[in-house]
């Protein structure tokens, strides 16, 4: 749910839906809280939000498979899927499948170097994705309620998550070069500059 000011300047909920990423992380502090301190219901809890996710929130995209929406509804505009790569880390889905083996989460992990391949242009992060089957991600400027307009596509707030998920992946971990390799243009512009513009 996003609470902000309206293009009148009320204060209301601009956004009614959940925000899936927030789901995810916890469901997974959930599971892992009833693992670390041995509380069942923290562990039922936890499965119970992944059943729910899976069906609410996860879009099994034509000639890609299933992938993390933003949020229950909104996302998918007829053959059309809107996405945040920021929404998925790889680790934490692989953590998901190993609570939930028969869930989509392995999938969904398997994926995301080649969402990110196919994202991030130029090997710069996007906030937002669009996917169009049969042609492929391409990355949009549409704004969501409550974030401040911009002209084109961006990689600001959102896509610094990807970066963050990318340098926490274990290096052990085969995704993990492939990972930072779709986005590996951010650390050669890092190169003889103080900060991202």
């Amino acid at each position: 749910m996003a609470l902000g000011k309206d293009k009148d300047g009320q204060w209301k909920i601009l956004d009614a839906n959940p925000a899936s990423d927030a789901d995810v992380w916890t469901a997974y502090t959930l599971i892992e809280a009833g693992r670390l301190w041995r509380i069942p219901n923290d562990t039922n809890l936890g499965r119970g939000m992944l059943a729910l996710i899976a069906k609410s929130e996860v879009a099994d995209l034509p000639g890609f498979g299933p992938t993390l929406l933003p949020g229950p509804s909104g996302f998918q505009h007829d053959n059309t899927f809107t996405l945040n790569p920021s929404y998925l880390s790889s680790f934490l889905f692989e953590r998901l499948a190993a609570s939930d083996p028969a869930g989509p989460w392995h999938q969904i992990a398997m994926g995301i170097p080649r969402l990110l391949q196919q994202s991030s242009r130029h090997g710069f992060a996007m906030d937002w994705v669009e996917y169009v089957p049969g042609d492929g991600f391409h990355p949009v400027a549409d704004q969501r309620p409550g974030e401040t307009a911009v002209e084109g596509p961006c990689g600001s707030y959102d896509a610094i998550r990807v970066y963050l998920w990318a340098g926490l992946t274990n290096p052990a971990d085969a995704e993990r070069a492939l990972i930072l390799n779709a986005v590996a243009a951010l650390g050669a512009y890092l190169a003889d500059r103080d900060a991202p513009r």
